[in-house]
């Protein structure tokens, strides 16, 4: 196998891990909550009736979100939604949705669910034509695990909400909610992408019988330039390459000889005249 045939192999192995483990770094689970079972019971207002939440993640960002069972006005019903995290070992974090103050949504982090924000991000909000209210927000995975001390792949949670009536719900009404990062991927993990076949070294041409075996030619490196070199190269000399003019070279050259004895025997011939007067 050359070693191009190598590269190439190699390069779609580490494609292939490079997929599975894009796709196993992934993860969404939705979990399910009864509508009207807030605390108290309607009709004494609208509440902030939670029917599900969501979590999902990437190997960058982690989100959660929420649907009501109602729409609702962000400053006239809502006051505010938290997210109840534990970490194991006694780590644990708060993220708490409440107004920003000009009509919005914020998500405030606050690792040991004490009063100081670590980091916020903002919620984005929707009615669907299907009735109730979306809303949802992300952060940085990374940078989540950083600043609560998160340094494993799972953990449990549960959601509280609280209207501006003092209505409240909890999902789930009962225990807590396991999210394993990346653990429950639906999407399937991609064939192992085939490996070319490599071409056949081609073989040297056996050497004739009672003939010296030719050196291969050993390839010229030539480093890059943006100008020609005006300086020849040895293999560029004016010494002729092919048969034919080697051919012509010794038929020149032996007319030369015979032309310069030509004349020396003249010479001899003149002055053997002159020696005999």
């Amino acid at each position: 196998m050359t070693l191009k045939a190598v590269a190439v192999v190699l390069g779609a192995f580490l494609l292939g891990l490079s997929l599975v483990g894009g796709r196993a770094a992934a993860s969404s689970q939705t979990t399910t909550d009864p509508a009207g079972d807030t605390t108290p019971q309607p009709p004494i207002g609208t509440p902030v009736d939670i029917t599900s939440v969501t979590h999902s993640d990437t190997a960058q960002n982690i989100s959660w979100s929420a649907h009501t069972n109602a729409a609702f006005d962000n400053s006239a019903d809502f006051f505010n939604m938290q997210w109840n995290m534990d970490f194991g070992g006694g780590k644990t974090a708060c993220v708490l949705v409440e107004g920003d103050g000009s009509g919005g949504l914020i998500a405030e982090l606050k690792p040991s669910c004490g009063q100081e924000v670590k980091r916020s991000s903002v919620v984005t909000t929707a009615k669907p034509a299907s009735g109730g209210e979306d809303l949802a927000f992300t952060f940085v995975l990374a940078d989540f695990k950083s600043v609560t001390g998160f340094s494993t792949n799972s953990y449990q949670y549960q959601v509280a909400s609280i209207d501006a009536r003092n209505n409240r719900d909890k999902v789930p009404n009962s225990g807590s909610i396991t999210h394993d990062l990346g653990g429950t991927s639906t999407t399937p993990s991609p064939s192992p992408t085939p490996s070319p076949t490599p071409s056949p070294t081609p073989s040297p041409s056996p050497t004739p019988v009672g003939q010296t075996p030719s050196p291969s030619p050993t390839p010229t490196v030539r480093a890059a330039t943006t100008t020609a070199d005006p300086t020849a190269s040895p293999s560029s000399g004016t010494l002729p390459h092919t048969g034919v003019n080697i051919m012509y070279f010794i038929v020149g050259a032996g007319a030369l000889l015979y032309s310069g004895i030509e004349l020396l025997g003249a010479k001899r011939r003149l002055d053997n005249q002159h020696h005999d007067r």
